[in-house]
């Protein structure tokens, strides 16, 4: 399968980044996506000063663990960018859970709230 984003400008912000790559990663494992941006100034120190900064680097990660990768290739295509690009791939997802939980709290009265039984992969709203 292929997927291509938008366009995303050599200097976007999170939310671009986030914006551009969601779209797969909810419809192929119904996940969203954590994106945070760090960046440095040209004598390679961090800066938070989007004008002094001259490289981005974002690290996107899945929140949601898979037993495999969740992508296989990475193509960058400039379109008016001189910028040098370079994509990298980390695997840092331990094995998925399995199996079913229950969330208990406690509030300041010591009242106990339980949810009921919940599968891993299911999205639960209600605790009582």
């Amino acid at each position: 399968m292929y997927t291509k984003s938008n366009p995303i400008p050599a200097n976007a912000g999170i939310w671009t980044v986030y914006n551009a790559l969601y779209p797969y990663y909810s419809s192929t494992f119904e996940s969203r996506l954590d994106v945070t941006l760090q960046m440095f100034d040209v004598n390679n120190n961090l800066t938070t000063n989007a004008t002094n900064a001259t490289r981005y680097v974002y690290n996107i990660s899945m929140l949601k663990l898979i037993a495999g990768k969740s992508f296989s290739n990475i193509i960058v295509s400039k379109i008016t960018s001189q910028s040098k690009i370079q994509a990298t791939y980390i695997q840092q997802s331990s094995t998925p859970l399995s199996g079913n939980f229950i969330v208990q709290c406690i509030d300041p009265s010591g009242k106990i709230f339980k949810s009921q039984s919940i599968n891993y992969n299911e999205y639960y709203t209600n605790i009582q």
